[in-house]
């Protein structure tokens, strides 16, 4: 229990979550992460610029940190088959499993730049979830619509029967909506060929999109498409959603970001993660009954996750959904819309002839 209380104590009043049930840790595989009795932090993979390191950290009492003592680029990590902890663009580690007294607590790290030498702060600690998330889905298709095979997808949500898209590419970035049955706009509005049309959400009667990496988003009249504001945010713009109080986006990384809608400013920010640590590349973003989906960009898979904590619930599977032989013309997975009234899941791609209407079958991982 000493041990426990001299790895999560120091940093106690920066900031401390909620304690939640966990089975004791019996099998410890080589990559989860240890503190000794000595004070020793041993990260036996590590994530730095994409490149493979294994660490080793001390903590120092006096300055109630932890100090790097060795770092060891590695050739072969073919021996951990676990996401390997990353060190965030925001200078801060996350240990998603680190070993104390056989128990299994995850943590999190902050870089202190004001030491002359490389020191984390123990920013939160709690008992680690359980190691594998048991709930998968797969799907069942129900129903399929046309959908236009040069549409660059990049933002999608279903309204009073419509679809709405944001279509992507410099030079062909749009937005549009359409009907379920037909690739012909309603009505359609063109960006400026320079601007990389990303996120696209409905909040009251407004439309809200987002651009890749300009930094600008564009705020719309639902009926008509006649722009309205412009904002700006210091990131990329990847996905948007809302959750009838907060604007939510992505930008490409393990972190969601909610923003007020009246004025942009930031209210809070949530870091994704699954019992491997980080997940990144989050991309199109839908909110559904409660929770957030993500498409996970260069995937097949897409992420439920809790809005409050950022952890995912749960995963969906969408390996084959699109025949193979119309795989080689399309692009990746990225489309998710959600029609309430009839509990409807819509999902397509980029540069696909389809759209699925699915329904989500629970299996076993």
């Amino acid at each position: 229990m000493y041990v426990i209380i001299r790895f999560i104590f120091p940093c106690f009043f920066i900031f401390f979550y909620s304690l939640h049930t966990l089975a004791q840790n019996q099998e410890v595989s080589r990559c989860i992460s240890h503190y000794s009795d000595s004070g020793n932090l041993s990260i036996p993979l590590i994530n730095i610029a994409d490149q493979p390191y294994q660490a080793g950290f001390r903590y120092a009492p006096e300055s109630q940190t932890f100090r790097l003592e060795t770092l060891e680029k590695l050739t072969d990590v073919s021996w951990c088959e676990r996401t390997p902890v990353y060190l965030l663009s925001a200078a801060r580690l996350y240990l998603p499993v680190v070993a104390v007294n056989n128990t299994d607590y995850q943590a999190e790290l902050r870089l202190l730049p004001e030491h002359n030498e490389i020191r984390f702060a123990l920013v939160s600690a709690q008992l680690a979830p359980p190691r594998d998330i048991d709930v998968a889905y797969t799907y069942q298709v129900v129903n399929t619509y046309p959908h236009d095979s040069e549409a660059f997808t990049q933002g999608l949500f279903f309204h009073s029967g419509h679809l709405y898209e944001s279509i992507g590419l410099r030079g062909h970035s749009a937005l549009r909506e359409l009907g379920l049955e037909s690739t012909l706009p309603v009505r359609e509005h063109q960006l400026a060929s320079t601007l990389f049309a990303e996120g696209l959400t409905l909040y009251q009667d407004n439309l809200y999109q987002l651009t890749w990496t300009s930094g600008i988003g564009f705020v719309y009249a639902l009926e008509d498409f006649k722009p309205i504001a412009d904002f700006y945010y210091p990131t990329q713009g990847w996905g948007l959603t809302n959750d009838d109080y907060s604007l939510i986006y992505s930008d490409g990384s393990a972190v969601l970001r909610f923003m007020d809608p009246a004025d942009f400013s930031l209210r809070r920010e949530i870091s994704v993660h699954d019992d491997n640590g980080p997940v990144y590349r989050l991309n199109e973003l839908e909110y559904v009954a409660g929770e957030i989906y993500a498409n996970i960009w260069m995937s097949n898979r897409i992420a439920r996750i809790s809005p409050t904590t950022g952890r995912v619930l749960a995963w969906i599977d969408l390996t084959g959904l699109l025949p193979a032989e119309q795989v080689q013309q399309a692009d990746v997975l990225n489309g998710i819309a959600y029609d309430s009234s009839q509990q409807r899941l819509l999902v397509t791609g980029k540069l696909w002839p389809t759209l699925f209407e699915i329904e989500l079958l629970q299996s076993k991982k």
